[in-house]
């Protein structure tokens, strides 16, 4: 199956990886979805770290600052993570159920904190929606980092998703 998650990740990231980023001074953002999705699909490809990611961004697109490089690095490369991760379990066949498991606590994520009560450890089934109800509102994902997340509660996350055979 890892092989299979490295096809979908790879795929996601070709087709809509870098979508979210906005207003890259001195670059057009074709361009950057250029070079976003070149260097994040070599980064899962080769097994990067979020900090070699970063540098390779910051190479490649002079403008950004390495907040933003390790910003854009670790949403895009947990964007295509998860769906990978999601993709792979299914494949398998077997009944499963998904668990939200929240970023690292004391690390920044908002996620992590008392303003989610109920998101880290929320089981759902493969097919549900989880349910954020946070300081910005209510939303629904099908997985942590969802495209149809606003910006403000997926870019920077750190979450991730269990699966547990049922």
């Amino acid at each position: 199956l890892v092989e299979e998650w490295i096809r979908r990740a790879i795929a996601w990231i070709r087709a809509e990886g870098g979508d979210l980023i906005t207003a890259v001074e001195g670059y057009s953002h074709a361009a950057i979805l250029v070079i976003v999705r070149n260097l994040t699909e070599e980064a899962i490809k080769a097994g990067w770290s979020i900090n070699r990611l970063k540098k390779e961004f910051r190479d490649s697109i002079d403008t950004l600052d390495d907040v933003r490089a390790r910003r854009i690095a670790r949403t895009e490369t947990m964007r295509a993570a998860n769906l990978g991760s999601r993709d792979a379990v299914k494949l398998t066949g077997l009944k499963a159920k998904k668990e939200w498991l929240t970023g690292p606590i004391g690390t920044g994520d908002r996620h992590a904190t008392s303003d989610y009560p109920g998101l880290d450890g929320q089981k759902r089934g493969l097919d549900e929606l989880y349910v954020l109800d946070g300081p910005n509102g209510v939303f629904h994902a099908m997985y942590p980092l969802d495209m149809m997340l606003p910006g403000s509660e997926s870019i920077n996350c750190r979450c991730s998703e269990a699966y547990i055979p049922i």
